[in-house]
């Protein structure tokens, strides 16, 4: 307040000094008017000097001097100054009496000011006696000019005006101290009051101190808890290679706790350039992680954990990320928390316990397991997608295993599985179990078409072992998820269920499932048990199909072709248990009771037509046994059968299986008198291939080729052009299945001569032969 009071005292003063100078200059300028010209040149310049300084002076004090109270102290010398030079002025007795009036004037305005009666009245007591002592002492002071009357005017005018103006200022002092003190004691109430609140509120908490004191401990005991909580959880952290972070959402701020880890540049570099440390993911996991955070954090999932690989010590190794996030009550996501674990030793222990638990050692595909399991997964994942299931034997390893060792037969397994791996991009490959893969188009994206002309390009180049060529061959069946079974474990019997089938069709052949094919297999194991009683009771026969060279109008021969007829069940078809015996190995054991049934059956006809030819049938896996030349020369040897007048019948199977094996064994047999046939040939893949390379001297055309000949079909011409391919090779050709006279002449008109069945003669039984060969001689 006493220096809000000091700074309006010395604006007041600095005002009272500007009017008292401009009401001096105005009556000095008059009073110079007044006087003659000769003093009015020498009074003027000083005069308005004076008052020109003072001005200046006056207005520049709170310029010059900074401090108030040195303000204050400057404007009362001046004011005293100001009177002394207003003196030199008026320097005469008259002028000195005036300045000493006017000086009178302001003490008694400056000390009556609050009383404007006492005021007035000491104003006119001093007048009175100054003239009064003035007249009779010095009369001649009364003698004042013109000039002495203006300037003691002035001085009352200023010395009124002065009074007026502080008893102004000093009650506008006094109103803004009594503002001040009502203010004062308002806030003196206040305190007052607050000190008594706060005087019974520390009586209350005097009371509650005790308590307090109970809860600090309280609180200090909990704290060091936490503490010893706290260090022993990062003792943990520490010891197990976790790292933990959340990141707020709001802020995007990320806090990551201490660990060893993050001492690693590749990994520390999450925690402010999160795109660099995703550059160092593997590449097969970092799609995956990328796409898992974004749904994080986007909100489409709460969860989400993964094992991925991260470049960290100068190598890729596992981790798991384990991310939560949390929401508020507007289910807005506010914060994500998560930890990364360094898992790299057990994932390496585990993914070499998978190894050896669900690949394969040799070709390194996944096993059966593995193809279980992953079809959990798919059928779990994508229930909606259709997916196919290709199951493929493969033909020959045993014989390759036998001929050339097993060593042999595992480096061309491994050289399929490289063939397969390039040939079936996208394509998952198991091995199942020696010469069985199967592959699995997850989401149908090639037609089965497609998928079957992958697999015949796979097997179109034979494999090679040193200098020996090795053909492969194969059966392939097809299920497909939803139509064939929702269960892996059905899925899988299913195709197998079409495998079986595809072989009864012949070498590479495929077979798709249906419900049909299920009542077959069921009978399979009926089948193979009731075919070994059926070689010990004598249930098969043989039927003879004639072959006649119609360009020496005679007969050239016949086919053994075997029947079953079970006393149970009745006649079986060979389309139905001939496969079923291929695959048990039964084949073994029938096949040569077989060429012996049909040597005696024909021996006697032969001893009276020289030229007449038998022909059997002969499977890969008969002619691979070992023991197979012995057993057909003791055939020949007990029937007295000729060994010219033998052919057999071999199928493209045999060669693809076991080439250099087959051609060996073919080769002696022919060097030895018997004659070689190659049935079915058309309808083969790469007969053509061979026919170079075989010692046969026979090539018979298949039924289902025949079925589609007719005249300027595309079969014409291909028919003709094995017929000339065969008179190039100096090989006969039998034409099987002719069941029409158009065909007949037909096949005829293309040159051919040796014609084999119904329109000529169905197959016959021991009986119907005899009394046919009767006939023949009869005529």
């Amino acid at each position: 307040m006493l220096k809000e009071y000091r700074k309006k005292l010395i604006n007041w003063m600095i005002h009272i000094l500007i009017i008292q100078i401009v009401l001096s200059t105005f009556s000095s300028l008059v009073s110079l008017l007044l006087i003659n010209i000769s003093n009015r040149i020498a009074l003027i310049l000083p005069l308005l000097g004076l008052q020109l300084t003072a001005l200046i002076f006056v207005l520049g004090i709170k310029q010059l001097v900074k401090s108030e109270s040195h303000q204050l102290a400057a404007i009362y010398a001046f004011m005293v100054g100001y009177v002394i030079l207003q003196t030199f002025i008026f320097i005469d007795y008259k002028g000195f009496f005036i300045i000493l009036l006017s000086l009178t004037w302001y003490i008694s305005y400056l000390t009556l000011y609050r009383d404007y009666k006492k005021m007035v009245l000491f104003i006119l007591v001093t007048m009175y006696l100054f003239f009064v002592f003035a007249y009779k002492n010095y009369q001649s002071i009364f003698q004042f000019t013109n000039i002495h009357l203006i300037a003691l005017l002035n001085y009352f005018i200023v010395s009124a005006y002065i009074g007026f103006d502080l008893k102004r200022f000093n009650d506008e002092i006094a109103k803004t101290a009594e503002s001040e003190r009502n203010a004062l004691l308002s806030k003196v109430e206040d305190n007052t009051f607050e000190l008594h609140s706060a005087l019974e509120e520390n009586k209350r908490l005097e009371h509650l101190d005790d308590a307090l004191v109970d809860k600090v401990r309280e609180f200090e005991l909990q704290n060091e808890a936490l503490v010893s909580e706290r260090n022993r959880f990062q003792l943990i952290l520490d010891a197990s290679n976790e790292v933990l972070w959340d990141l707020d959402m709001h802020s995007g701020k990320r806090h990551f706790s201490d660990s060893k880890i993050m001492a690693y540049p590749e990994f520390y570099s999450f925690t402010d350039k999160p795109e660099e440390w995703y550059e160092q993911v593997h590449p097969d996991d970092k799609a995956q992680i990328i796409s898992g955070h974004r749904n994080l954090m986007n909100g489409q999932i709460d969860y989400f954990s993964m094992e991925f690989r991260h470049f960290y010590k100068g190598e890729y190794q596992w981790f798991l990320s384990r991310s939560l996030s949390l929401r508020d009550e507007h289910g807005k996501i506010i914060r994500i928390a998560g930890s990364y674990s360094w898992i790299h030793p057990q994932k390496q222990k585990d993914l070499e316990i998978e190894s050896y638990t669900f690949y394969d050692i040799l070709t390194g595909f996944p096993n059966r397991s593995k193809l279980i399991k992953d079809l959990f997964e798919i059928i779990q994942k994508f229930p909606t997608h259709a997916l196919d299931l290709y199951f493929m034997d493969l033909y020959g390893f045993r014989e390759i295993n036998n001929t050339y060792g097993h060593s042999v037969g595992d480096e061309i397994i491994k050289a399929i599985a490289n063939r397969m791996q390039v040939q079936f991009k996208g394509v998952q490959i198991y091995r199942i179990n020696g010469p069985e893969f199967l592959l699995i188009d997850p989401f149908h994206h090639l037609p089965q078409s497609d998928m079957l002309g992958k697999i015949r390009a796979t097997f179109e180049t034979p494999f090679h072992y040193v200098e020996n060529a090795v053909h492969i061959s194969y059966n392939v069946g097809i299920s497909s998820y939803p139509t064939h079974g929702l269960h892996p474990e059905v899925l899988l019997k299913h195709a197998d269920t079409a495998l079986y089938h595809a072989k009864m069709k012949g070498i590479r052949k495929s077979a798709v499932y249906d419900d049909h094919m299920t009542d077959d297999v069921t009978s399979k194991t009926v089948i193979s048990n009731l075919l070994y009683s059926a070689i010990k009771t004598d249930e098969f026969i043989v039927y003879y199909q004639p072959i006649y060279d119609l360009s020496k109008n005679k007969l050239y021969g016949f086919e053994a072709l075997l029947r079953w007829f079970n006393p149970q069940i009745g006649q079986i078809s060979p389309a139905r248990f001939i496969p079923i015996a291929e695959e048990t190995g039964i084949i073994v054991e029938l096949g040569p009771k077989v060429i012996e049934m049909a040597c005696k059956g024909i021996q006697p006809y032969v001893l009276n037509d020289t030229s007449l030819k038998l022909s059997v049938n002969v499977s890969a896996k008969q002619i691979i046994q070992d023991q197979f030349i012995n057993q057909l020369d003791d055939i020949i040897e007990s029937t007295q059968f000729p060994k010219q007048n033998l052919c057999l019948e071999i199928t493209e199977s045999v060669l693809i299986e076991s080439f250099d094996l087959v051609i060996d064994k073919l080769n002696y047999l022919r060097n030895s008198g018997y004659t070689i046939a190659l049935d079915d040939f058309g309808t083969g893949y790469s007969s053509l291939n061979y026919l170079s390379q075989l010692p046969i001297s026979t090539l018979k055309i298949d039924k289902s080729f025949i079925d589609r000949i007719h005249d300027r079909s595309q079969e014409y011409y291909l028919l003709k052009s094995m017929i000339t391919l065969a008179q190039d090779l100096k090989l006969s050709m039998i034409v099987e299945g002719v069941e029409t006279k158009t065909q007949k002449d037909l096949l005829e008109k293309l040159g051919c001569s040796l014609f084999q069945g119904f329109y000529f003669s169905r197959p016959l039984d021991p009986i119907g032969l005899e009394k046919m060969m009767g006939d023949l001689d009869r005529k």
